[in-house]
């Protein structure tokens, strides 16, 4: 009789089961999981993101996250997803007042995330993340363009096309305005070839003109390298526009020691998310970086093995 694993499937970065990145999470079992089994479940369910729980103590949890095609040292919108299922599942228990603050224990490192509660609203899951540098590739803008679909014009005036490198590693294009992100025509084998020859992970694009009120910028994410040919919602990404943009001025931050950017994300391909970055500052440095959002759960399910 075949083997059989439950899980739990989470829109993360949405308060709809319409919207947002899909992560599935997989809850501890006496299966023997390696790491080779893990990647062939993540790729058998096929979602952007899959979060095995290893084990839950006190305020740590360890975990480990994969794509369909590898294990990944940090994900936003798993992270997401992962705690919310801890939540609804009463795995943690959360402070009845304030901040409930868990360490999340990945094969890589240690993040630190931060829970705040609502009776009112979902739980706002906040993930401490790596403040990207920035670096100069000199990319071939012609052929970036090219696979595309986009003519020269659409290209921010005066800002550079930056690769970014946090968590993940992001080619940071600023464009002009919301209708050149709809226009966007991606080829998607050649976008795999151009990240992998500059050892790219994601092609994140951005435009400071929104579709809603209330949003700072409008996100897409071109990521089929690593096995999402577009992220409906991606914290890291979200983490490395964020830091171009303080890195460029090109919002207005609320006060000298914070900024804040609520994003856009998601609606080309019609799963409309929303998340939040915060910029703590510290003179002209980021002192601390943090990507924000909820989850909804969907679906559960069960894999065959």
């Amino acid at each position: 009789m075949p083997e059989t694993l439950k899980f739990k499937l989470y829109q993360a970065f949405s308060k709809s089961e319409n919207g947002g990145s899909e992560v599935a999470i997989v809850h501890p079992s006496d299966l023997p999981h390696t790491g080779k089994t893990k990647q062939e479940i993540a790729k058998k369910l096929g979602y952007p993101a899959t979060a095995f729980i290893h084990k839950i103590s006190g305020d740590e949890v360890a975990a480990s996250l994969y794509s369909t095609k590898e294990k990944l040292s940090m994900c936003g919108h798993g992270t997401i997803g992962l705690m919310t299922s801890l939540i609804e599942t009463r795995r943690i228990k959360l402070n009845v007042a304030g901040k409930t603050l868990i360490n999340l224990k990945l094969p890589t490192g240690t993040a630190k995330v931060e829970i705040k509660n609502s009776h009112e609203q979902p739980p706002l899951i906040s993930l401490e993340v790596q403040p990207p540098t920035f670096r100069n590739d000199q990319v071939e803008t012609k052929r970036l363009l090219r696979i595309l679909g986009l003519s020269p014009t659409t290209i921010l005036p005066e800002y550079p096309i930056e690769t970014a490198t946090g968590d993940f590693v992001h080619l940071v294009v600023p464009l002009n305005r919301l209708s050149d992100m709809k226009q966007i025509k991606p080829d998607f084998p050649a976008i795999i070839s151009f990240c992998h020859e500059y050892e790219l992970q994601t092609l994140a694009l951005f435009c400071t003109e929104t579709e809603h009120p209330g949003k700072d910028i409008h996100v897409r994410d071109f990521c089929p390298a690593v096995g999402v040919y577009e992220s409906a919602a991606a914290g890291t990404t979200n983490a490395a526009i964020a830091g171009y943009i303080f890195r460029h001025n090109l919002l207005k931050a609320q006060s000298s020691k914070v900024l804040e950017i609520t994003a856009e994300q998601g609606l080309e391909i019609r799963k409309p998310s929303q998340i939040f970055s915060s910029l703590l500052l510290e003179n002209t440095t980021i002192k601390k970086q943090l990507v924000s959002g909820v989850a909804t759960w969907s679906k559960s399910g069960v894999i065959y093995l």
